[in-house]
C-alpha cells in the first residue's frame, strides 16, 4: 500500500463479517480501530495532511451474513483481523489508535503483534471499567457537574428504556446518545449524526462492554508494552473515571504521555480538533 494513498475504501470479509476499510490522507500509517464510518467522521480532515489514516471496522459494527453471536468476539479475534487487513494493505509498520473501549482493542493488538506497531494512541479511555473506576466516575459526577448538566442527564436517561425496547439492535447507540450529559463539554450536543447508517450487534458489544472490558487488568499490557504510548482524555468528560487513574498505576507504561484536552468530554478529536491535530502531530 503506497503510504501517499489519499482515498480508498475496501471491504474485508473474516468469517461473515463485511469489515469496512478506509484510507484517507497522506504520511505515518495510522490504525484507527472502531468503526470506519464513525471516526472518518470524528477523526479531524486536517490531521489526515500529516497521517495516513486508516479507519477499520471490529465484527460489532459490520454487516454479517450469519447471525451474530457472542462467540464471534473476543480482543484476541478483533486483533487477528487488524492484523489481516494490516497484511493485506502491505503496511509494515503503523501507530495504532483506540478511542473509549476501543483503546483496549488497540493494546491488545500491539501486545499480540509488537514488531507491528511502533507507537500507540489511547483517547478517552481509562485503565479499566470495573465498579470501583465507574463509583469514581460517579463521585466526579456528583461533586463536579453543573445542575444544567445534571438536569440535562436525568432527562435523557428517563428515555432509554423505551429507546432500547423499540430498537433493541441499537443499544449501544441508544446508550450513547443518552449519556450525552456525561459525554460532551456542550452537555446538550446531539451525537446521532455520529451514528447515521452505521449497523451494530447488541450481542457482540454486550459481550465486549459488559464483560471483557469490565475484566482488564491494564497490567498485562503495562508490563508487555515497550513503544510510546499517548494518552489522551477531556477535563469535562463524565463518563469515565480521572486523568488521576493513569498516574495512579502501579506500574504505568514504561514510556506514557498524558495530556488533557480542557474544553473537551470524551471525544477530544472531535471538541478540539485543532489542538488534537497539534498535539498528536508533534507527539508522533
Amino acid at each position: 500500500m503506497n503510504s501517499t494513498l489519499v482515498s480508498s475504501t475496501l471491504t474485508v470479509d473474516r468469517a461473515g463479517y463485511q469489515l469496512h476499510v478506509k484510507i484517507d490522507g497522506q504520511g505515518t500509517p495510522l490504525l484507527i480501530v472502531g468503526s470506519a464510518t464513525y471516526y472518518d467522521r470524528v477523526i479531524p480532515r486536517q490531521l489526515r495532511k500529516h497521517f495516513q489514516c486508516i479507519f477499520i471496522d471490529h465484527r460489532g459494527f459490520a454487516p454479517s451474513r450469519y447471525i451474530p453471536k457472542a462467540s464471534d468476539i473476543s480482543l484476541e479475534t478483533i486483533s487477528l483481523d487488524i492484523e489481516h487487513i494490516r497484511q493485506q494493505l502491505g503496511i509494515q509498520q503503523a501507530i495504532i489508535m483506540g478511542h473509549s473501549g476501543h483503546a483496549y482493542m488497540a493494546l491488545d493488538y500491539a501486545k499480540r503483534f509488537p514488531a507491528s506497531v511502533t507507537k500507540i494512541v489511547l483517547c478517552g479511555a481509562s485503565p479499566n471499567l470495573s465498579s470501583a473506576s465507574h463509583q469514581a466516575a460517579e463521585l466526579y459526577w456528583e461533586n463536579s457537574a453543573c445542575d444544567l448538566r445534571k438536569a440535562q442527564f436525568l432527562n435523557d436517561i428517563s428515555q432509554l428504556e423505551s429507546d432500547i425496547r423499540s430498537d433493541p439492535d441499537r443499544k449501544f447507540v441508544h446508550i450513547c446518545c443518552r449519556l450525552r450529559a456525561k459525554r460532551w463539554a456542550n452537555h446538550g450536543y446531539d451525537e446521532t449524526w455520529l451514528w447515521e447508517e452505521l449497523t451494530t450487534h447488541s450481542v457482540l458489544f454486550d459481550r465486549m462492554w459488559g464483560e471483557v472490558f469490565a475484566k482488564i487488568d491494564i497490567s498485562q499490557y503495562t508490563s508487555a508494552i515497550q513503544v510510546p504510548v499517548l494518552i489522551m482524555m477531556g477535563e469535562k468528560d463524565f463518563s469515565i473515571p480521572r486523568p488521576s487513574e493513569w498516574l495512579a498505576l502501579p506500574q504505568p507504561f514504561p514510556h506514557q504521555t498524558l495530556y488533557v484536552f480542557n474544553h473537551s468530554g470524551h471525544t477530544p478529536p472531535l471538541e478540539e480538533p485543532e489542538r488534537f491535530t497539534q498535539i498528536l502531530k508533534s507527539w508522533a
